[in-house]
């Protein structure tokens, strides 16, 4: 139950069975170009979960994520869902055919229908960046001693809500985040140090240099970064 078992690479999409870690399955698909969405609770969580994550603003939620899915129900009967119980194939989790992704949708991990999920097809995306990050060190100090040339990370503020509302729609319009998630400085800080000590002092620093509320965001070069180029903002 913890094999990836196809990566399927002209349709973009992966199917697994329920112990596959999303660590693993991105690593797999790095190597080819491609990645899915990653939920908002963790690598080290199932793949197959259903949820929503930062990179929902280029990937979509995964309400539309999750493909064709085999279900085992209490009683033991074996559903195939979408195309895996009409034409044998795994590409959509609606037909041909009557869908039952209204039962799926509350049973798919967290929700609460019964039953077990043995394998599910998973949506895949285009992924710009390296096959293999060179990562160093031991958590939770991880170094990676060159960003990709095409990849770059950013924290903005703005001195008000609305300001930092058009910014975000016009980043979505042109398409050019992988990820935006709404962060406060406090956040931030927690998510760039290993201690309690270099917590506190990082956000102090931050919290004189941020303008207002603000967002992370995550670019690809292929994607466009005409904002995040002119902007230069805490």
């Amino acid at each position: 139950m913890n094999r990836i078992i196809e990566i399927n690479e002209k349709n973009m999409y992966a199917v697994v069975e329920p112990y596959v870690i999303t660590a693993e399955l991105q690593a797999e698909c790095f190597k080819k170009g491609l990645h899915f969405n990653v939920k908002g609770a963790g690598s080290n969580c199932g793949a197959m979960l259903r949820g929503h994550g930062h990179l929902d603003q280029s990937t979509g939620g995964d309400d539309r994520n999750h493909l064709a899915i085999e279900w085992i129900t209490p009683e033991g009967e074996i559903v195939r869902s979408g195309a895996l119980g009409s034409v044998d194939e795994w590409f959509c989790g609606d037909g041909p055919g009557p869908s039952i992704r209204s039962i799926l949708t509350s049973a798919v991990p967290p929700g609460v229908t019964p039953g077990v999920f043995t394998k599910a097809a998973i949506k895949l995306y285009h992924w710009p960046g390296p096959p293999k990050y060179d990562i160093q060190g031991l958590s939770p100090k991880y170094t990676l001693p060159e960003i990709p040339k095409n990849m770059m990370a950013r924290y903005y503020s703005f001195p008000s809500v609305e300001k930092m509302w058009n910014a975000e729609i016009t980043l979505g319009e042109n398409e050019i985040c992988m990820e935006l998630m709404g962060f406060n400085v406090a956040m931030v800080a927690a998510n760039i140090t290993t201690c309690n000590e270099d917590d506190a002092r990082v956000f102090q620093q931050l919290d004189k240099e941020k303008k207002g509320p603000g967002f992370f965001c995550n670019n690809s070069g292929e994607l466009g970064c005409g904002f995040c180029i002119q902007e230069k903002g805490p």
